[in-house]
Formats: C-alpha cells, sequence, structure tokens
C-alpha cells in the first residue's frame, strides 16, 4: 500500500480524492458534493472535514451531512485507530446509545493519503458553545452532560469490540512504560509511584469509557437531545478513569477565550462546571474517593508524558496533527506534573 500524495490538511486536495473514493464505494459515478469537504479545524489528534454528498440513488444515509476523519502519524497506528473508533461507534451505536453512525472506513493509505473514516455529522452545536454567554443555562446543560456520561457507564459491555485483557491501569500503566522507554526517559518517578499504588483501582468493574468527555465533544441540538462524538481513546475499564478523565480536562485544558468577558469570568464558569459536573454525578451512581484521585493523577501524568513526548519526536511522530503543537501553552507540561503531585498527596 503506497501512500497517495494528499496533504490532509488542504481542501482542495482531498475533496477530489474524496469524491472518487464516493462515487467507487457506491457506485455513483454522478455523485457530486452539495458542500464540499470544508476542515473543521478545532480538533488535535485528527485532520476532519465536513461535506454532504449529492447525487441520484444515493442511500439514505448519505444524503446527509457527513463527516471525514483522517487519522495522521505512522499508517499501521492510524489503522489500528480507525478500526477501534468506528466498531466502538457502532457498539454502543447498536445498543442505543447517541454516537454518530459510521458509513464507511478504509486503512488502506494509497485512497486518501490517511486511513479514514466517514460518519454521521451530530446535528446541532457544541455543549461548550450553548454554555458560553447563557449563565442561565449551564445548570441544565451540566445535567444533561452528566445524564449523557452516567447512560454510557451503565451500557452493559458484553460483546464490546475494544481490548479488555487486564485491568484498565495496568494496560494503561505498561503503555507508559513503553513510551517512557522510547523517549529514553527510564521509570520516571511518577510511573513508579502509580505502579506501587495500583491495587487502589483492583480490582475493577467494567464500563465502556469514552477517556475524552468533555463539553467540546457533546453536540446538544435544537430539542435538547446530545450526542457524544471523537471516541480515538475509548476503553473497557473502571469508570473512574473516565470521571477522573473529565475532571482533568475541565480544570487544566487550555483555555483562549473570544473576548475579554469571557477571559475574565472564565475561572469562576470553570469551577461552576467542575463543582456541577460531581455533585450531579454522584446524586447517580456512587464515586469512590480514593479511586477517583489515583485515576486523576494517572491520567495527569499520562497527558503530561504524552505532551513530552510530542516535544521530543513532533506531533506526528505520536499521530496527532502537526499543528498541535502550537496549541499547547509553554506551561501545560508543568500544570500536569501539579495536578499529578497534589492528586499523589492524598
Amino acid at each position: 500500500m503506497t501512500p497517495s500524495a494528499i496533504d490532509p490538511s488542504r481542501p482542495e486536495r482531498v475533496a477530489p480524492a474524496l469524491l472518487e473514493y464516493l462515487r467507487a464505494h457506491l457506485d455513483a459515478p454522478r455523485l457530486t458534493f452539495a458542500e464540499a469537504p470544508q476542515e473543521i479545524g478545532d480538533g488535535w489528534e485528527t485532520h476532519t472535514y465536513s461535506f454532504r454528498p449529492a447525487g441520484e440513488g444515493l442511500p439514505e444515509p448519505w444524503q446527509r451531512p457527513l463527516i471525514l476523519r483522517m487519522y495522521p502519524g505512522d499508517f499501521d497506528r492510524g489503522a489500528e485507530r480507525v478500526e477501534r473508533e468506528q466498531s466502538i461507534q457502532r457498539f454502543v451505536r447498536a445498543r442505543g446509545y447517541p454516537a454518530p453512525l459510521p458509513l464507511a472506513h478504509e486503512k488502506d493509505p494509497s485512497i486518501l493519503g490517511l486511513p479514514f473514516m466517514v460518519m454521521e455529522r451530530a446535528s446541532g452545536a457544541m455543549l461548550m458553545d450553548a454554555m458560553s454567554g447563557r449563565p442561565w443555562r449551564v445548570g441544565g446543560l451540566v445535567l444533561r452532560m452528566v445524564e449523557l456520561h452516567v447512560r454510557l457507564h451503565q451500557l452493559d459491555v458484553g460483546g464490546c469490540p475494544l481490548p479488555s485483557e487486564g485491568t484498565l491501569a495496568e494496560r494503561k500503566l505498561m503503555e507508559m512504560r513503553a513510551l517512557a522507554a522510547s523517549l529514553g526517559l527510564g521509570e520516571p518517578e511518577g510511573l513508579a509511584w502509580l505502579e506501587a499504588k495500583k491495587d487502589i483501582v483492583m480490582p475493577e468493574e467494567r464500563s465502556v469509557c469514552h477517556n475524552d468527555f468533555h463539553p467540546l465533544n457533546i453536540v446538544i441540538d435544537g430539542e435538547g437531545q446530545c450526542c457524544l462524538i471523537d471516541w480515538s481513546g475509548a476503553a473497557v475499564g473502571d469508570r473512574h478513569c473516565d470521571i477522573a478523565t473529565t475532571l482533568v480536562l475541565l480544570r487544566t485544558a487550555p483555555f483562549q477565550g473570544r473576548n475579554l468577558f469571557e477571559r475574565l469570568v472564565h475561572p469562576l464558569a470553570r469551577w461552576l462546571l467542575v463543582s456541577g459536573y460531581q455533585r450531579r454525578y454522584r446524586r447517580r451512581l456512587p464515586i469512590d474517593t480514593a479511586r477517583l484521585r489515583y485515576w486523576e493523577a494517572l491520567r495527569a501524568f499520562e497527558w503530561g508524558l504524552f505532551l513530552t513526548a510530542m516535544r521530543v519526536v513532533g506531533p506526528e511522530g505520536i499521530g496527532i496533527k502537526a499543528d498541535t503543537a502550537d496549541r499547547v501553552p509553554a506551561d501545560q507540561i508543568e500544570r500536569l506534573q501539579r495536578y499529578f503531585r497534589q492528586r499523589a498527596k492524598g
């Protein structure tokens, strides 16, 4: 399989290759674009485009607004990621959970230059946008967010296609040891602490974990129905890992702010979001404080290690978009390390 010479960041190169693929895949030689591919630039990991096909005789799902996700970096890794992501979306969707339905996926990089997936586009606005500038709506929207998360954690994991050998903590620790070794870091002190304390989260009650659950990955429509997107980090394991992921993201994720008002109120809004999320989640499912603290420490350490790797080998060396490095604040690694140390004290 020879990669096609397509720059995934250039719509004018992606569009004709995608059109050629769709015509062959759907046996629709006259297919065109009602809406040409336009890149959605907010994502860190994949090159993501919105588009809408047009043509006679198209199957109904292909007549809607769609999303193209292209997976950068090593081709074998990208092929594994696209297979995992489409399989978990199909799994949860088949069980009635609101996730975009994958329509096609290809591992062959000779088609568009990278492995890719085509799926439905969720209808509505990002939950974060729905919250911005409307403080009176935040409480109700946080409730929707919690309901969506609890519903995911209550799904039956039987038949889930994601890897599930060993506990989630053991799998995470193995991945981090391998990454640290590849960077020549040996056994970082934080990793040794996580290894020594892993019994806190064993054994585990298994759930489907999204592992990137936050208001920018939740789309809400005009009727208040939510859809969860971006399943590339999903795993089977302790739901406390998923809760911790959300908390670490809400507390540490970089925030630009579109205007002075948003920048001024952001610290208060962040606190309200975190406290409201935890309080409402606890009303629906119990949270083990010790488990949660361990997972917060692990996730903060893991992201710090990931960002360190990005600095050493570059974004595409770890399978994410080249422009991601420009979005990460200079002090983000230290912020995550500080978060880890705070949780490791408990």
